[in-house]
C-alpha cells in the first residue's frame, strides 16, 4: 500500500515546524520549562509533618502568559 493510501496520509502530509530530531526534542525540552515546584510541610490534627508541593501563583501566571497559545 502507497502512504495515498495509507492510513497515516493525513499526518504525513501534515508540515512540521521542525526537520530534523534535533529540532522536535529542542522543542519539546522548550516546552518542559515551567515553574519550580517547591515543597512544604503542615502539621494536621492526625497526621504531623504531612508534606505537600505547590507552584508560586505567579511564576504560574507568568509561565501562561509567555506562552505562544495565549498570544
Amino acid at each position: 500500500m502507497d502512504a495515498a493510501g495509507s492510513p497515516l496520509a493525513p499526518i504525513l502530509r501534515t508540515r512540521f515546524s521542525f526537520h530534523s530530531a534535533y529540532g522536535l526534542y529542542e522543542k519539546l525540552d522548550n516546552m518542559m520549562m515551567h515553574p519550580e515546584w517547591k515543597n512544604g510541610f503542615v502539621d494536621f490534627r492526625l497526621a504531623k509533618g504531612t508534606e505537600f508541593w505547590y507552584w508560586d501563583i505567579l511564576q504560574v501566571l507568568k509561565y501562561l502568559l509567555c506562552r505562544k497559545s495565549f498570544a
